[in-house]
């Protein structure tokens, strides 16, 4: 046997394969689940009413919100966002104050050379473009399997501290517990949001009270992430100069 000639073949199929891959775009929506309805006995009727009240609005407006996750294979980074498809009660405040309730107002940015989640937002007019350790959540696998679009996709969960939200801390030492499915045959680590670090695409994710899942995937050619060119900062960096800036 020619070794020679059979090395040069799997390298030209290597480079046939590597340039053959194809980029992915995937649509996603939104959706309330009922728990979200759900209000402490412990408020006020008066601010139980309020509450209730801007979560039917969020509940009538959640689906005219389309979410897309962008992946460029070559360069290893995903670029997550909203897209509004529809005017929200004709109002542009709550419009806003809707997209973050709803997350991914600002871009999001998973990195896999960088083993890290960026988060480009912008608070009162000053740019925070944030670094997050990937993966943001410590996931444990189960064998819980479910169809999603045909492929098959296996269920991960995972119980957080609320700590991490040391800005507007209100529920201390409480834990959250957030659910992802995720495709192996599809590519891993990618995910809307921060639901990321998977072993395969996530195709719907979430907590009790809400959830993100997929409509539409697509392979495309040519997808172009503009990553940020700027300097990023640490999350505990972003918090510190939150505090600061609202007198806390």
């Amino acid at each position: 046997m020619n070794y020679k000639r059979l090395y040069i073949l799997v390298l030209l199929l290597n480079f046939t394969l590597a340039h053959a891959q194809s980029d992915f775009k995937v649509t996603y929506k939104k959706r309330v689940l009922p728990e979200y309805f759900q209000i402490s006995d412990s408020v006020s009727d008066v601010k139980k009413s309020r509450y209730l009240k801007v979560r039917n609005s969020v509940k009538r407006n959640i689906g005219k919100f389309k979410y897309t996750l962008q992946i460029d294979t070559e360069s290893n980074i995903s670029e997550f966002k909203v897209i509004e498809t529809m005017s929200v009660d004709g109002n542009e405040r709550f419009n806003n104050n809707l997209k973050g309730m709803l997350g991914g107002r600002f871009p999001i940015y998973n990195h896999l050379k960088k083993d890290s989640v960026f988060e480009n937002a912008d608070f009162r007019g000053k740019i925070y473009f944030t670094s997050y350790k990937s993966p943001r959540y410590k996931w444990r696998l189960t064998k819980k399997t479910k169809d999603i679009l045909g492929f098959k996709c296996y269920l991960a969960v995972t119980e957080e501290s609320t700590d991490k939200t040391v800005i507007f801390n209100f529920q201390k030492d409480k834990k959250e517990a957030f659910h992802a499915w995720y495709a192996p045959s599809l590519p891993a680590k990618y995910g809307p949001s921060f639901f990321t670090g998977l072993p395969g695409l996530v195709l719907q994710a979430g907590n009790k009270k809400m959830e993100i899942y997929a409509l539409d995937i697509k392979n495309v050619s040519n997808v172009e992430v503009e990553f940020p060119d700027k300097k990023s900062i640490t999350e505990e960096q972003k918090n510190k100069q939150l505090k600061a800036l609202i007198g806390r």
